[in-house]
């Protein structure tokens, strides 16, 4: 396993932004709300041969105004403790404060080791003023700059130093082969309590009230020897319209997780049933062409549950048929009920998602398709010419037509039924592009 490198400091010091700088993404929001990180995400670096998970966590507030600033720090003193090295971020504009003190006697207590990042160091004055953080009692403190990138070279250096060699890396998987799951569903859905019952800690902060998950969170998971990469987002309640500026920025950040995913597990609360809400998810999963198993939580409260279960797969169909093609189960992310189920759910999708068809059996499939239910118009006949290419997450196909203005939507939908029956592809979409013989 890779150490661990955490950042840590009070709230609105710059964490998210240096963290950002060093991974050269913009994987964290940065906001100038103070508390915008409430989970903690982190990502794998690679500096001049070592290799580490840099993980960004929330503002530590020696005395938390409510529960949700409390796990926060609870969560963050957890990671430091735990971690092979911290990067202590105090901002060199502010100055030292009572707040830096109480995380700096907390490292001290735990003997860390630590490197303190004078943060916003981007003139000579404040650069020369953050020696004033000598009173932490951590070292030399390190001027860097998350905006200009100021010496943040050195302070990768510095890190990379306090990290063992790992031998075993050479035997890891590469990160390809790691399924990429999101969890997606509307507010207090569920999706963080999931994902800390997946991880088995605390993964993500959890509350009661909706909102409590401002950007997605990931995590890699290990089940069965089979490492999967799993990513919590906020719950989003509209698509176009957002009363907040952190609303909207997690709407983006939502968005280019999806992306990047291989499935997408739409968490639907059974109790409430299948809302509006689901509406715009379940399109941005179709839109994506991702995987999708489609989750009904809360089951341990549900009464009547075979019937609730086809009540809600029929009606989700009915009302999202595009999305026809994903699988369904029920589960409890809060006592784990059917959760080894889920992981099963998920790994069949990922394996229907990268599945690679047969060309030549394609080609037999489709031509007696279309001889059994021709696509006419007129005298015109559909005819497949030739197909030109097979590829796959998600499988897709590329074939020549004679004319495919023949082919409407539920022609489509047929030709792709008869694949679906020769192929396991529940799960996954599948994509047909039908281009127009040219000849020369």
């Amino acid at each position: 396993m890779l150490e661990r490198v955490v950042i840590a400091g009070r709230p609105n010091v710059g964490k998210s932004a240096l963290f950002n700088r060093i991974i050269s993404s913009r994987r964290a929001l940065v906001c100038d709300i103070s508390g915008t990180t409430v989970d903690y995400i982190e990502s794998e670096v690679d500096w001049e041969g070592k290799r580490f998970i840099l993980a960004d966590t929330g503002g530590w507030m020696p005395s938390p105004p409510d529960p949700v600033h409390k796990k926060m720090r609870d969560i963050s003193s957890r990671l430091s403790s735990a971690a092979s090295a911290v990067i202590f971020v105090v901002d060199s504009k502010t100055g030292l404060t009572s707040g830096d003190e109480a995380i700096g006697a907390y490292l001290r207590k735990f003997d860390k080791k630590v490197i303190v990042a004078a943060n916003k160091s981007d003139t000579d004055e404040r650069a020369n003023a953050a020696a004033e953080f000598w009173r932490l009692g951590l070292g030399e403190p390190i001027p860097v700059s998350a905006v200009t990138g100021r010496n943040v070279d050195t302070l990768l250096d510095a890190a990379a130093r306090l990290i063992s060699p790992d031998e075993d890396l050479a035997s890891a998987p590469p990160e390809k082969s790691v399924p990429k799951i999101i969890i997606l569903g509307r507010p207090n859905a569920g999706k963080s309590t999931l994902l800390n019952r997946l991880a088995g800690t605390e993964r993500s902060v959890t509350d009661h009230r909706p909102g409590t998950t401002r950007e997605s969170v990931d995590i890699i998971i290990e089940r069965n020897g089979r490492r999967l990469l799993f990513a919590d987002t906020p719950g989003i309640a509209r698509k176009r319209k957002f009363e907040e500026t952190l609303e909207y920025l997690s709407y983006v950040s939502m968005n280019k997780f999806v992306e990047k995913s291989d499935v997408a597990v739409l968490l639907v609360d059974a109790l409430e049933g299948i809302t509006k809400a689901d509406e715009a998810l379940a399109g941005l999963v179709a839109e994506s062409s991702k995987a999708c198993v489609v989750a009904f939580n809360k089951w341990d409260a549900a009464s009547d549950r075979e019937e609730l279960f086809k009540r809600l797969a029929d009606e989700f169909i009915r009302k999202y048929n595009f999305l026809a093609y994903a699988r369904f189960t029920s589960i409890s992310g809060a006592t784990g009920m059917r959760v080894d189920s889920l992981v099963e759910e998920i790994l069949a999708a990922y394996e229907a998602y990268n599945f690679v068809l047969d060309a030549r059996a394609l080609d037999e499939i489709l031509r007696d398709a279309i001889l059994r239910q021709p696509a006419l118009r007129g005298a015109k006949k559909l005819s497949v010419r030739k197909i030109i290419s097979v590829s796959s997450a998600p499988p897709t196909v590329v074939m020549l037509l004679n004319d495919p203005s023949l082919v409407n939507f539920s022609y489509k939908r047929f030709l792709a039924n008869r694949i679906r029956d020769k192929y396991p592809l529940k799960g996954s979409p599948l994509k047909l592009v039908f281009k127009r013989e040219t000849r020369k």
